[in-house]
């Protein structure tokens, strides 16, 4: 064999390699390793090279080597620099914060530091984002020409995320005979939030976008159909979607504003019923299904 023979059947025994985009999940406890979704409706389970675990919903970067595949990281670094927006105290009592990043991104529901004290409208904050986005302390503090009145109400948060605290799919003769969400003629698929968005957005508030994370890993058929349902937690029998519009969507999906303003003063939740036949994933399997992000002024 010469030389040159010898150089080309080398390089053809190094496994093909490519680099994937993907979305970060979360963690399998069981195992350690991290939950990517690399589209299509494929989720891989796979170690993580990266000084830093990702956040779930954030953009990565898969590196494919044969039949191996190793998680490198977030897709692009996130700004360490925002201007705070508007900040609150949550149910534990724990400081919170809406900040714009340099990026033009709104990052809602940060934690701080207990050192990060006295916050204040207009702050220029560092992010840590390797900690998992918390707040460590001010660059600068607003202008001290344009004093805020401490009389004045602090600027109520307007974009919050509320998980969904279960999910299933009712079948006539079955009941809730599966965790995950399917959409089907003989299947009704719901996401359940407790009192969660009733309790936190005040009547009077008008929603200007409402979303939900679908994790569908089957599709089939038609477009499924998503409505609301008066269900904060799982009933005896089947739920009732009503106003349900096609959505032939996957990931994050804006829902019609009704559906906000109906969740907003009644207890109840998002169901899927009719349309083809898809399957999404569980809230146990999987933190972001159903979750719904929802903005209001």
């Amino acid at each position: 064999m010469s030389a040159g023979t010898a150089t080309a059947k080398g390089f053809a025994d190094i496994p093909a390699n490519e680099l994937l985009a993907g979305t970060y999940i979360g963690n399998d406890d069981a195992t350690g390793l991290c939950i990517v979704d690399t589209g299509n409706f494929e989720r891989v389970t796979i170690p993580n090279l990266g000084f830093y675990l990702p956040l779930p919903g954030d953009p990565v970067r898969v590196w494919r080597i044969g039949n191996q595949m190793l998680l490198l990281g977030p897709a692009k670094p996130k700004p360490p620099e925002a201007t705070v927006e508007a900040f609150g105290i949550d149910g534990s009592g724990a400081l919170f914060l809406d900040a714009r990043t340099t990026d033009g991104v709104l990052r809602t529901h940060l934690r701080a530091y207990d050192t990060y004290d006295e916050p204040a409208i207009g702050d220029l904050v560092a992010i840590n984002w390797p900690l998992g986005g918390i707040v460590e302390g001010r660059f600068t503090s607003p202008a001290a020409s344009a004093p805020v009145n401490p009389t004045d109400p602090v600027k109520p948060v307007t974009d919050l995320e509320f998980p969904a605290i279960d999910s299933g799919s009712w079948r006539s003769g079955s009941g809730w005979w599966t965790a995950e969400v399917w959409s089907s003629d003989t299947n009704t698929g719901a996401w359940f939030y407790g009192t969660a968005v009733a309790d936190t957005i005040p009547d009077a508030a008008t929603i200007t976008r409402i979303q939900i994370y679908l994790p569908r890993y089957f599709a089939s058929g038609g477009a499924p159909t998503f409505g609301v349902h008066s269900s904060p937690a799982k009933p005896g029998g089947n739920v009732a979607v009503d106003s349900a519009v096609p959505l032939d969507a996957d990931g994050w999906v804006d829902l019609p504003l009704a559906f906000g303003e109906y969740l907003k003063s009644n207890p109840g939740g998002i169901g899927t019923a009719t349309g083809g036949y898809h399957k999404y994933r569980s809230v146990s399997s999987d933190g972001l299904s159903g979750r719904l992000r929802i903005s209001w002024s």
